[in-house]
């Protein structure tokens, strides 16, 4: 190779196109297309601002969408993506719910045209992608609620800047020394409640919950301010008093008069002049005990003595009698003093015992306060009491005092401390004590908990804490109801929890909330009864509790979500053979039909097939109800889909027997069930197999599926290693095959005789071998396909066939043997 590049010189001067050419324009143009690389090698010259101007080709690219075909031109350096966004102009289909197919490979939008080999005239297929539909819905919704919760933050803080500027105002006026009226600092606190109450129904992550956290932090800011205030504010005209009983955190609602009335408290806040010097364990249990025995006495006395409303205080006599021996059982628990729950529930009894005695001597003094005001505060004591009552006897005798048990911390670190396993305890049993509020607290805890970490929560859940769940499903407030329909779903989603939902009652108000609720809870009511209606016992208590209704109203006016979640619940009833006709009287089928149609999501569409298909598997007048309402022509035009659903083809074979072969071949059933056959799933083309055996009655049929190419198609079939589906393809070779062109195109496929003689194999889970015999007793009559039979081993399959007795396999075997002895002759 060194020798040959020594001669380079004399082969450069033979190829110096300069030299050959006249001078002129033409050789000056030549000279510059051409250069010498510094290696020596002549090449042509590189023009930037040639290659720049030169445009890419535009081609035609031939786009299929189920049955109708798009002519796109574009660049060929296009990308697949852009070639979906042209598509979707034409189509009003959004680019990120579709996929492209060329040449049977899924493509990337990333993906260049030409790269990939996409050339002018080139034809791609697109198909529907349930999953970046799916994954677009879910980013859109997710940004809504993104949004929502921004404008929300937003204007609470503004609502809180003027609010902040009220407390300044009162700030200034009381710091002056002016008098200001209690009503106006309560009011103040209320209002900025109110906002917290807001703020605390927002659902946010990342910067939005750090925004949320400041505004809460504002807010209780200037609410600890306003007590401040309002403390000073009580305290300038008579002395200090002792401080009051604290409410525990879960603890109930103290009732506050709406007038002052003097009264002295010394007479029985004697016993407890200790309250105002701190002590190291204020907070223990062990102390809030010695408050609650030490008030106990002298709340019976001032009940017993107090005068007006006799069956109000006889009542209330009675709940305070039965609170010491409660308070013995609690205090006597092996968990007392380490549990908070303890705390706060003692909190609450010396509350409540506090409010007893100031009623009592309220009631006494001369003049008494309103007649109505005074029944509606006794009515609020005898209700603390009782739940107190309640809260006490559900610690002591459930379990759960022990079930919660925290290590001895402070009661207001506890949550921050304590383990987790402990912490879900915790907050399960807050699910069965306390006032709504601290229970609507407790779910949100619970629901943050299980988004965290599902497992822990499952494993400590109980039959108690299901049941104070799903009492909340019809809790008065919107958001407890929302909150506890989320939790529900989770653990019906688990599938760990549904015989223990069902159990306890858990139905009855999931349908309501569906019926009734707000977006939220509909969306999460309905989940949850997809979900356990999968279980045949439970769609049919779901229908006898009323639930078809709202599912059908879902159904047909609500969003994607909830649609396919009443079109999965309804799928699941129909599974009930016994419920069926229920079904169908509440309009089901015509519900299902429209969804086929125009469902919004393809999730929707192949529930109502699969809907459909178990209405009409055994019903006849379900199938004609079906069919009048144009099922039919609304299963068929699903089935144009690029990849044909089981349960479309599936209900399609139980009405073909209803309909005239004629209305079958003018709906065009037989181009659907080549579609099926060619790109269906295994199940699908099983299912379009059975159907070609139900309309094959006639011969007119039979020729008419066998002029469409079904024949190799079904041969086809009969290599798949399903049993069943070769099985349903014999069957329907063995009908097609008395047609004389049928036989002929069997024998043509060079598979089907090897094929057919697989399946004579005498083995027990082969349940085709009798169809396999029909065709091949046929097929018989032709020496080429006999040598085949033969060649392949079917002389012996038949030997152990006809010592079990089964049909037509001696006869065949008569055949077979009778050629290969008149072959033997022949050869002698």
């Amino acid at each position: 190779m060194m020798l040959g590049r020594t001669k380079s010189p004399a082969a450069a001067k033979e190829f110096r196109p300069v030299k050959k050419f006249p001078a002129g324009a033409a050789v000056a143009d030549e000279a510059h297309q051409w250069e010498v690389r510094p290696g020596g090698m002549l090449v042509q010259k590189r023009d930037p601002d040639a290659a720049a101007a030169a445009a890419a080709p535009t081609i035609r690219v031939r786009v299929k969408y189920g049955a109708a075909y798009h002519e796109i031109y574009l660049s060929s350096q296009s990308t697949f993506g852009e070639l979906k966004k042209l598509l979707s102009e034409r189509s009003g289909l959004h680019p990120e719910d579709l996929k492209m197919v060329y040449k049977d490979k899924e493509r990337d939008s990333s993906a260049y045209l030409d790269i990939s080999g996409v050339k002018d005239g080139s034809k791609v297929v697109v198909v529907d992608d349930p999953a970046g539909r799916a994954k677009r819905l879910l980013e859109m919704r997710h940004q809504a609620k993104i949004a929502k919760a921004s404008n929300s933050i937003s204007q609470i803080s503004l609502e809180v800047d003027k609010l902040a500027s009220q407390v300044s105002e009162l700030d200034a006026v009381i710091t002056k020394g002016a008098k200001v009226a209690k009503k106006d600092v309560v009011n103040l606190i209320e209002l900025l409640m109110t906002q917290l109450v807001k703020l605390d129904g927002i659902v946010a992550d990342g910067d939005l919950k750090h925004q949320k956290r400041m505004q809460e932090r504002r807010v209780q800011k200037y609410v600890e301010k306003l007590d401040v205030l309002k403390k000073e504010e009580a305290e300038k005209p008579i002395a200090t008093p002792a401080p009051p009983v604290k409410a525990a955190s879960f603890g109930h609602h103290t009732s506050c008069p709406n007038k002052e009335v003097p009264r002295d408290h010394n007479h029985y806040r004697q016993p407890m002049a200790e309250d105002s010097v701190p002590t190291a364990d204020a907070d223990s249990a062990h102390h809030w005990l010695s408050r609650a025995r030490q008030l106990v006495p002298t709340a019976l006395d001032k009940a017993r003595a107090a005068t007006g409303f006799p069956r109000r205080w006889k009542a209330i006599i009675s709940k305070l009698e039965r609170i010491p021996p409660c308070l013995s059982d609690l205090s006597s628990h092996p968990c007392f003093a380490k549990n908070a729950l303890c705390i706060e529930l003692l909190q609450s009894v010396a509350n409540a015992l506090a409010d007893a005695i100031e009623l009592a001597d309220r009631s006494s003094e001369q003049p008494c306060i309103g007649k109505l005001q005074m029944q509606s505060d006794l009515d609020a004591l005898s209700g603390k009491l009782d739940l107190s009552l309640r809260d006490c006897s559900l610690l002591i005798k459930t379990g759960v005092l022990g079930d919660a048990t925290l290590p001895p911390v402070a009661a207001r670190s506890y949550e921050s401390s304590a383990p987790p396993q402990s912490n879900v305890c915790e907050l399960l049993a807050r699910l069965q004590i306390g006032h709504a509020e601290a229970k609507h607290r407790a779910v949100d805890g619970l629901l943050e908990l299980m988004r965290e970490d599902e497992k822990s929560v499952l494993a400590v859940l109980g039959r108690s804490n299901i049941s104070a769940l799903i009492q909340l499903l019809t809790a008065t407030t919107p958001k407890v109801r929302e909150k506890t329909a989320t939790v529900i779903c989770l653990l019906a989603e688990s599938g760990s929890c549904e015989n223990l939902l069902v159990s306890e009652g858990v139905l009855p108000p999931l349908i309501r909330l569906a019926e009734s609720g707000s977006p939220v809870g509909r969306e999460k009511a309905v989940v949850s009864l997809q979900r356990l209606s999968m279980s045949v016992d439970t769609a049919r208590s779901i229908v006898g509790h009323g639930g078809v209704r709202p599912l059908i109203e879902i159904c047909q006016t609500g969003d994607s979500i909830c649609q396919s979640a009443a079109a999965g619940t309804l799928k699941n009833l129909s599974a009930a053979p016994e419920v069926r006709q229920t079904l169908a009287e509440e309009g089901t089928v015509k519900v299902m039909i429209n969804l086929l149609d125009c469902g919004i999501v393809l999730g929707s569409k192949e529930y109502a097939a699969e809907c459909l298909q178990n209405l009409t598997a055994s019903n006849d007048s379900l199938r004609r109800s079906v069919i009048l309402e144009g099922g039919l022509r609304s299963l068929l035009a699903y089935l144009d889909g690029p990849l044909p659903q089981e349960c479309a083809v599936g209900a399609v074979r139980n009405l073909v027997g209803s309909v005239s072969a004629e209305a079958l071949v003018s709906l065009g059933l037989l181009p659907r069930l080549v579609h099926v056959l060619k790109d269906g799933s295994l199940g699908a083309k099983q299912a379009g197999a059975s159907t070609i055996c139900r309309i094959s009655s006639s011969s007119e049929m039979k020729k008419l599926i066998g002029e469409f190419g079904c024949v190799p198609l079904l041969v086809r079939m009969l290599e798949t290693k399903s049993n069943s589906t070769r099985e349903v393809a014999a069957q329907a070779i063995a009908t097609l095959i008395s047609y004389p062109q049928n036989s002929r195109e069997v024998k043509k496929d060079e598979k089907s005789v090897p094929s057919l003689v697989h399946l004579l194999d005498p083995g027990p889970q082969n349940t085709a071998r009798k169809y396999a015999i029909s065709c091949l007793l046929i097929l018989s009559s032709g020496k080429r396909c006999k040598k085949l039979m033969i060649s392949y081993g079917a002389v012996g399959y038949l030997k152990k066939l006809s010592e079990m007795d089964v049909a037509g396999a001696r006869k065949l075997l008569e055949r077979l043997q009778r050629g290969k002895l008149r072959s033997l002759f022949s050869r002698k």
